[in-house]
């Protein structure tokens, strides 16, 4: 049988929003952080810290033509990464 675990976490968000058109923007830019913490409150629960930053740049070219650019990037660190017992299928 499978051993199962858990998620018990938040998430704090900071976001930069400058667009000019919400759904379908021509310039502008988005731009948002977040870190998620994730506590060992219950057995089987795994404890990790995890942020991303994300951010997004919309460039207009013509009337009815926009170049979006966008970059991700993300990490996650936790004291249970090498934990081969909590993430084994036996």
């Amino acid at each position: 049988s499978a051993k199962g675990y858990s998620i018990e976490s938040y998430t704090f968000s900071l976001l930069w929003d400058t667009r000019d058109i919400i759904f379908n923007p021509t310039e502008g830019d988005y731009d948002a952080l977040s870190i998620e913490r994730a506590l060992p409150i219950v057995s089987g629960a795994i404890n990790f810290t995890r942020y991303d930053f994300d951010v997004k740049k919309f460039i207009k070219v013509q009337d009815k033509q926009v170049i979006a650019l966008r970059m991700t990037v993300g990490l996650v660190e936790s004291p249970d990464i090498n934990d081969q017992t909590l993430f084994s299928l036996s």
